[in-house]
């Protein structure tokens, strides 16, 4: 399974060396797993990072793009905005690129955003290109692959029939959507 919290950690970890202290996080109102790391990640790197939690800057919407849209109405509306968004999901930080636009922001100068998926045609499609973390979909199914065939190499009676969790990594996949906070 991909490691949802290290993620959060590795997104929110980008925007807090680009300098960034008021980190907006538009997440998921779904009760899953993803939910629920992504969250813990964004958590730990602030807390790594010496920045106190705020749980006014995180909005709860769909993870869609009228969901993110509307999340990030609401952060960047407010007297102090945030000065970057971390966004549950590729899809969300579309949304949150319209709602950017609208309000005369531009992206990264004003407002830095980083997505979640590697969503390639959301993140390669918007302007500037947006920096996500990716998915390890490929090495999820590689290591799928490589444990059937050895279980299959195994003689019937040594076959291990326990499960066990992998946890694997979510690179950050840089592209143009994050700069050095504005004064």
């Amino acid at each position: 399974m991909p490691d949802e919290r290290g993620g959060g950690e590795v997104a929110v970890g980008e925007l807090l060396t680009h300098g960034h202290r008021r980190i907006g996080f538009l997440t998921n109102v779904d009760d899953i797993p993803a939910t629920h790391g992504r969250l813990l990640g964004y958590q730990e790197a602030l807390r790594a990072a010496g920045v106190p939690f705020r749980p006014e800057l995180v909005v709860v919407e769909q993870s869609d793009t009228p969901g993110g849209y509307r999340a990030a109405r609401e952060l960047l509306g407010r007297a102090e905005r945030p000065t970057a968004l971390f966004c549950f999901n590729d899809r969300m930080a579309m949304g949150a690129y319209r709602a950017a636009a609208e309000l005369g922001l531009r992206i990264p100068d004003d407002l830095s955003v980083i997505g979640f998926d590697n969503q390639e045609l959301i993140a390669e499609g918007l302007y500037p290109g947006l920096t996500t973390v990716a998915l390890p979909h490929y090495e999820m199914g590689a290591w799928a692959v490589e444990t059937m065939v050895d279980l299959l190499d195994q003689p019937k009676g040594a076959r291990r029939r326990t499960a066990r969790q992998v946890v694997m990594p979510c690179p950050l996949v840089r592209r143009q959507s994050v700069a050095t906070a504005p004064n």
